[in-house]
This record gives structure tokens, sequence and C-alpha cells, in this order.
């Protein structure tokens, strides 16, 4: 009888030294997960003789499955976790200082650079003010502050506005969520 091949992808093997008739041999072994691997729920298995090299009175007696193993990858998720603008009352051509925290609350760290972005929203429009890069390596778990100003034009209307920070604004990266990227702060009113 043929024995049909393991199921890919081979985590490693043992050298097991010859066995008597009835007797055991426990090992054990510390494996690596191809980074080629989806995520995903995977029975973790031992084959015996896996390459066929006995003859055996049982060739179909010779894998095993234990418990499920999951899978993940680790992910980045970037979110805006605090958003401010001052002064609170601002003249056309003032100055507004922004700032502002960005936090990976995901499982890896970002592999490149993002861009944050904040706005001013009159709760039907986002004005888009400044674009700011945020580091190119953010662990899982660590936060960036973020700091620059804006001088508002000529002619930008009068009227009460919140700042919104949003993460990742460009989608650069892959992320957990894409949905937790912005946050609203507090309010300024833009006088005429």
């Amino acid at each position: 009888m043929t024995k049909s091949p393991p199921v890919t992808p081979n985590l490693g093997y043992v050298s097991v030294a010859s066995l008597a008739p009835g007797a055991t041999k426990t090992f054990s072994k510390s494996v690596r997960i191809p980074t080629t691997l989806a995520a995903g729920s995977y029975y973790l298995g031992a084959i015996a003789d896996y390459k066929s090299t006995l003859t055996e009175s049982d060739e179909t007696n010779n894998d095993t499955a234990s418990g499920a193993v999951t899978v993940y990858i680790p992910t980045p998720d970037l979110t805006a976790t605090a958003a401010t603008v001052n002064p609170a009352t601002v003249a056309q051509r003032g100055a507004l200082a922004l700032t502002g925290t960005i936090s990976n609350v995901g499982t890896g760290k970002t592999g490149g650079a993002s861009y944050a972005a904040f706005y001013l929203s009159d709760g039907v429009t986002d004005t888009f003010l400044k674009q700011l890069s945020v580091a190119s390596t953010l662990a899982a778990g660590a936060s960036v502050n973020l700091s620059t100003t804006y001088t508002l034009p000529a002619g930008f209307p009068a009227g009460t506005y919140t700042v919104k920070l949003v993460a990742d604004y460009t989608d650069r990266l892959s992320e957990i969520d894409e949905t937790n990227n912005g946050l609203s702060g507090n309010i300024v009113t833009v006088l005429p």
C-alpha cells in the first residue's frame, strides 16, 4: 500500500534509532511557523516513518493529530488616541496648534511609513488641514505624538469646528481594523 505524502507544510522531523517491538519513544521539537502559512486554524500532527523507508505490517496507522492550533499573522492597527486644537477661538489668518497621538493597538509592528491627517469638521464637511508622517516602524502597543501648526487662510468660513485626527488616512498599511482610524477632539471657533 502506498502512503500519501505528509500534509504540508512539514515543520521538521526527528531521527529515531531502532525501536524494539512494543517500545515507544517520546520526543519534542521546537519549530517555526513558515511565513508563507496563511492565518487560520490547523491541526498539528506527527507522522511516523513519513518517508516510508521501513516495511511495516500496517502502513495506515502512522499519523496522528493533536488539538487545533491557531496561527495568526501579526498585523498592525493604527488608531488616533488623542486630538487637540488650540486656541479655542481664532481669527482668519490665525495660527492653530494641532497635537495628537497615533497608537498601534494591533498585534504586529508597522512595516513602513504611514501618514496621519488633521481635519476641521463642521459636522457636515471635513476640511483637510495638514498631513504628518508617522514613524516607519511602530511596534505593537507603541504610540507616537504628533504636533504641528496650521495657519488659517483668508476667507476660511467662520463657524464652530471639531478637530479630527485620522491615522493612516491614505490607506498605505493593511490593518486588523480599517474602521477605527479616526478620532474627534475638542472644538475651535473661527471668527469672521
